[in-house]
């Protein structure tokens, strides 16, 4: 499956804000629909290299993955990485070696990641994946500005996240309407931050998702013009590489989270943060060393390996983790290349539960060396490197100065 990578920064991208129904857009876009569509004036074939033009200027650039519709020959359609591209032209690769020069109405435009739409309500929507274990995602973005009615315990913990914008997110099997599905909501909501209260600012706020038609990450920055500017935090939503033979439960939300039972109010995230402030960005650091069980309680599994729990917590566990210095998904403590061989070497982010590792999360990766990306909203491709025997091809996103989020564009995730 091909690995899309779209941003807030690509042609006619939809931008985040702290309205209501800014992330839905998004999603609505980016999983579904695509966007950015303009129409060709012409594609020809030469070998297997098409040129395409688009006389009143390509608003494309080099790396971008668009969908191709053709009405009169079906050679041209499809998902293309384009390349080369100047003021009028693009050009990409297709598996047909000849064709007649395209006729019929030509369009091209932002490939989605080619998920489904499922029940909508207003600022709601569900999104199912388009291939594998196809679980219910419900997205809601109301505008709210609380988590949920427990501010006095949160502000205490962290204040800068009472009155700030989020949208929430759960999973279910099945959906009795748009507000109710099975199994039932937990103890939790998890969350998606929008836009932080010390930092209210007009305008888009940067975005990221890299993903295909079974799973993506979502990065947000909450925040775009002051000295944290573009650092993002990472959520993930869809399916997992499982170790358990046969595992049909492999669906997974990792985002932030906030109680929702009076008694037992508390915030947290999916993995931990450096600081509890308005600084704070989300790392996967200090989260346990292989077999040892930390849970931070924004990460869960639709079912428990067996089946039997419902939205069972999750946590990560990574080779490259468990020290405190180790500071982030790169080592801000180590040099860039390994002194013996002048490598970098990755490891694999595992998802843990109590009776062992269940799986990993598929695509990122956590450097044992220093990953540097320029700020603000730094980000850097990596030189090729070997995973599985295949060569990739991996993208880092700035989550501090000196440390970042790295994935595989190349694929396959599994």
């Amino acid at each position: 499956m091909m690995i899309k990578v779209l941003t807030n920064y690509q042609y006619g991208a939809p931008q985040i804000d702290r309205n209501a129904g800014s992330l839905i857009n998004i999603l609505d876009k980016a999983l579904i629909s695509g966007f950015g569509e303009s129409a060709l004036d012409s594609m020809s074939m030469s070998g297997s290299t098409v040129t395409a033009t688009i006389n009143a200027g390509n608003p494309y650039k080099d790396g971008d993955i668009l969908h191709i519709d053709c009405s009169g020959q079906s050679e041209y359609v499809g998902d293309f990485v384009i390349y080369n591209c100047s003021n009028t032209q693009f050009l990409f690769d297709t598996e047909t070696t000849s064709a007649p020069p395209a006729s019929g109405s030509m369009t091209a435009k932002i490939a989605p990641l080619d998920w489904v739409q499922g029940m909508s309500g207003t600022n709601k929507q569900i999104y199912i994946p388009g291939e594998g274990h196809q679980k219910l995602y419900l997205f809601e973005d109301n505008g709210e500005n609380d988590l949920y009615p427990y501010n006095v315990r949160i502000e205490a913990y962290d204040s800068c996240l009472a009155g700030t914008d989020v949208a929430t997110v759960d999973i279910f099997e099945s959906m009795l309407d748009i507000d109710n599905g099975l199994p039932a909501s937990n103890f939790r909501k998890n969350f998606i931050l929008k836009e932080y209260k010390d930092y209210v600012e007009s305008g888009d706020k940067p975005w990221v998702i890299i993903g295909n038609n079974k799973q993506f990450y979502l990065l947000t920055s909450p925040q775009k013009t002051n000295t944290f500017a573009l650092q993002f935090e990472v959520c993930f939503f869809g399916q997992f590489p499982s170790y358990v033979p046969g595992d049909i439960n492999n669906s997974v939300i990792c985002a932030r989270s906030a109680s929702l039972t009076a008694d037992v109010p508390y915030f947290t995230q999916w993995c931990r943060e450096t600081v509890n402030n308005k600084n704070a960005f989300q790392r996967i650091w200090d989260v346990g060393q292989l077999g040892l069980n930390i849970a931070y309680g924004g990460a869960y599994a639709l079912r428990d390996y067996s089946g039997t729990i419902a939205k069972s917590n999750i946590w990560l566990s990574s080779g490259a983790t468990g020290t405190s210095s180790n500071t982030g998904w790169s080592a801000t403590s180590a040099v860039e290349v390994n002194g013996c061989d002048m490598s970098v070497y990755y490891h694999p982010i595992y998802l843990a539960e109590e009776r062992g590792i269940r799986g990993v999360l598929p695509g990122a990766y956590c450097s044992i060396n220093k990953i540097v990306c320029p700020l603000p909203g730094g980000t850097r491709k990596q030189d090729i490197v070997t995973i599985n025997g295949t060569e990739r091809q991996l993208q880092s996103w700035s989550l501090s100065s000196t440390s970042a989020y790295t994935f595989d564009i190349t694929g396959p995730w599994e």
